[in-house]
């Protein structure tokens, strides 16, 4: 079918992002860069800080209560988009550009804290693409849970079935699919477009 809205998610769909530089950036040792990983890059930690019912400076602090070890590293981590995004995932501005001119509402839908304004206003090209987007931290809900994609049906007066989801996360696709949305794991830019020319998207 020819879908006349897609949501995309943002992070490996719309830009990349690896926490990696900039641990090592801060961090000297690779023993002690794979112990701090696994406290600040664990599920648990990013899932608190994309629900947003505490800001990510508080959650930092909890984490120097929860390990002194790492205080002064915590304490001296000032993350920036520049330092944990680097770049577009390519492709994907062009293929948005055409979407766009052959008419379809685009959407975005992520699991991110309130610094993604940040990433935003750091790639203005892709971003400004999106007719509407709905954060997790600002509705305190994070996907898959069934409620987030309920809500952007809602505030976006969404007929689902002629909506198509796309996220790199089967687990997110599945909780879209619940919600009656389509639904498309994101493996590239390339993969995107035939799907979508096979859906009847004409594109170049």
């Amino acid at each position: 079918m020819r879908y006349t809205t897609i949501i995309f998610d943002f992070g490996k769909v719309l830009v990349d992002y690896d926490f990696g530089p900039a641990i090592k950036k801060y961090i000297p040792t690779k023993e002690l860069q794979m112990e701090f990983a696994s406290v600040f890059c664990s599920d648990d930690f990013i899932n608190q800080c994309d629900l947003g019912f505490k800001t990510v400076p508080e959650l930092m602090q909890e984490l120097v209560n929860e390990h002194p070890v790492f205080a002064p590293i915590i304490r001296n981590i000032n993350l920036t988009a520049g330092d944990i995004i680097p770049g577009e995932v390519e492709g994907m501005r062009m293929l948005l550009t055409e979407l766009k001119m052959k008419g379809v509402r685009l959407l975005g839908l992520t699991n991110w804290s309130a610094s993604i304004y940040e990433v935003m206003e750091a790639y203005p090209e892709m971003f400004s693409l999106l007719d509407g987007r709905m954060i997790s931290s600002e509705e305190h809900l994070i996907k898959p849970d069934i409620r987030i994609y309920e809500s952007l049906i809602r505030k976006f007066h969404l007929h689902p079935s002629e909506c198509l989801f796309v996220d790199d996360k089967a687990v997110n696709i599945e909780g879209a699919v619940k919600a009656g949305l389509n639904g498309h794991q994101f493996k590239g830019a390339s993969d995107l477009r035939a799907f979508l020319t096979q859906s009847g998207i004409n594109l170049s």
